[in-house]
């Protein structure tokens, strides 16, 4: 895998799609670097924390993949109307502003001027029937938008069966907490340890590799990278039921979705 992400240092034109999966194929390489790093550290429970947004990094390739130019736009305006929501809560917020002072002029002209492009991107959204797009909220569609309005199985079953799980793990929620980690002591005392057991590790250790050579066969068909077919023979091997890359890159329409 080492050999193969390597590929990923390259150059693209300066185009919006282009650039995006890029730096989307860089930053799955991070986290699955890191993912490595953690689970052979003092503290592997921490490595669960990196799956789930390579999970979804995968499934934003996928949906960019659909409708480049529009689908892009939205992403980065999603990305600016978080900005603009930050800038107006903090300037609601009366203790933060007698803590810290009024919005500056600078940051009050970036906000109107990202308000304006994410309404742009809204009605775009809106005029070609995104789903998951409304009046109102975020102009990118979530998470289990993307994967369930999609036509291609692979991202239903990558959401379902991992991106939903190993959201726990993310957001401290209780399923993270394996009842086997807690020990009943004398005198109805309980410890817990946070060592997972090695059937947990295996399967985190499979999702992170699939789904990061699954990332790569994404990146390397849009960036011509000429890894895929190596990356999908790692993949393949723990998803052995799936047809070869190349008839899923010839059904694939518009963009690659391996």
């Amino acid at each position: 895998m080492d050999r193969l992400s390597a590929q990923l240092e390259t150059v693209v034109k300066a185009d919006a799609y282009l650039t995006a999966v890029l730096a989307l194929g860089h930053r799955a390489r991070s986290l699955f670097l890191g993912f490595r790093h953690l689970l052979s550290g003092p503290a592997p429970v921490a490595a669960m924390s990196l799956l789930r947004p390579m999970v979804e990094i995968n499934l934003l390739l996928r949906f960019l993949g659909r409708d480049p130019d529009l689908h892009v736009e939205l992403w980065m305006a999603e990305g600016q109307r978080q900005i603009v929501a930050i800038l107006d809560e903090y300037e609601n917020d009366v203790h933060l502003l007698g803590r810290w002072g009024p919005l500056s002029e600078e940051n009050r002209l970036l906000r109107e001027s990202y308000r304006e492009q994410v309404q742009i991107a809204r009605d775009k959204a809106l005029a070609a029937k995104v789903e998951g797009v409304r009046e109102k909220g975020p102009v990118l569609p979530s998470t289990a938008t993307m994967a369930k309005t999609s036509d291609d199985p692979g991202a239903r079953e990558a959401y379902t069966l991992a991106y939903r799980r190993i959201g726990s793990d993310v957001h401290a929620g209780a399923l993270t907490f394996a009842s086997r980690g807690f020990v009943e002591r004398v005198g109805g005392l309980v410890s817990y340890s946070d060592i997972r057991e090695e059937e947990d590790v295996h399967a985190a250790r499979t999702l992170a590799t699939s789904t990061f050579a699954s990332t790569l066969c994404i990146v390397s068909a849009v960036l011509g990278l000429d890894i895929h077919e190596r990356a999908d023979e790692i993949k393949q091997a723990f998803i052995p039921e799936e047809p070869p890359i190349a008839e899923r890159l010839a059904a694939a329409e518009p963009g690659p979705t391996p």
